[in-house]
């Protein structure tokens, strides 16, 4: 450790059920690896990243149904996450249960992924058909 901003330092302070505590000496370590590489904008980042982690939300489609034929969009919203992939996994309800129907990716862009898919109810031809009740879920590539 030849350099202060190559190290850290840290105290230690433990309590008891109690009320008792007791407090360590000053412990030095060499700092991660990561901190210590890249410009200081790169680690403001990987800071600010692990405080506030990017994270996917607000989930929707672009509309509240769609008929046979139609293409339906889904979004989601990704702050920070621009330029990366969002795979989305498309279920149907099978009964009680849910099935794989699909999977569309999308880029982020504007802060928003989205993605289309092409609507096909599996009996649309039928008279008395039931339309078909579907969800999606979202994963960052």
């Amino acid at each position: 450790m030849e350099r202060l901003d190559e190290i850290a330092l840290y105290r230690f302070r433990v309590r008891t059920a109690d009320g008792r505590e007791a407090v360590s000496r000053v412990v030095a370590t060499r700092r991660p690896v990561r901190a210590r590489l890249g410009s200081e904008d790169e680690m403001t980042s990987l800071a600010a990243e692990e405080e506030h982690p990017p994270m996917l939300a607000n989930p929707r489609w672009s509309s509240d149904s769609f008929a046979h034929g139609d293409r339906a969009s889904l979004q989601v919203d990704a702050r920070g996450l621009d330029g990366r992939t969002v795979r989305f996994i498309v279920e149907q309800r099978d009964g009680d249960e849910w099935a794989a129907l699909e999977t569309v990716e999308g880029k982020v862009e504007g802060a928003v992924a989205q993605a289309a898919l092409q609507i096909a109810h599996p009996h649309a031809s039928d008279a008395g058909a039931e339309p078909a009740d579907l969800r999606f879920s979202c994963e960052l590539v």
